[in-house]
């Protein structure tokens, strides 16, 4: 093997080590134990929230394949396009009591919100592309950058 190939697939093993690192955090169990108590938008965007989650983990094996099974992995990612331009919607202002785990500086820093909200919908629409491409390396690469604006959001807008 080439030195510049192992370094390229080094490069690509960090990826996947911080893709998976990540999700754990910003995935973790505790909407399940919130949806019982939530009602209205505070429901639907835990729901909403879910199923994006679902989505990357279902999405994440797949992303290790030299070439991506676009008949599996397409709708999965297009599952995350849709919804992620529906995100900021679900945050009316005063939506923010428990059991949300939203932090008050969702709406405190509403134009930082936002924007992090907007580079999740670039984010997702790039996988989708890349997985319309085919390559592995490329959807995976597109894969890490979605995980990690998921987890950038959470960290700065959801409490733990």
């Amino acid at each position: 093997m080439k030195v510049k190939t192992v370094w390229r697939l080094m490069g690509v093993l960090c990826l996947l080590v911080a893709a998976t690192t990540a999700l754990p955090t910003v995935y973790s169990a505790s909407p399940a134990q919130a949806h019982g108590s939530a009602e209205g938008v505070v429901k639907e965007r835990m729901d909403m929230m879910k199923t994006m989650r679902d989505a990357m983990k279902a999405l994440r094996p797949m992303m290790d394949a030299p070439q991506v099974d676009q008949a599996a992995a397409l709708p999965l990612a297009n599952k995350i396009a849709s919804l992620s331009p529906r995100l900021v919607k679900h945050f009316p202002e005063g939506s923010g009591s428990s059991p949300s785990e939203a932090l008050p500086a969702v709406w405190q820093d509403w134009e930082e919100f936002t924007d992090a909200a907007d580079q999740t919908v670039d984010k997702a629409n790039a996988l989708v592309e890349a997985i319309k491409g085919g390559q592995g390396e490329d959807a995976l690469r597109a894969y890490a950058r979605l995980a990690k604006s998921c987890k950038d959001c959470h960290d700065d807008f959801k409490a733990d």
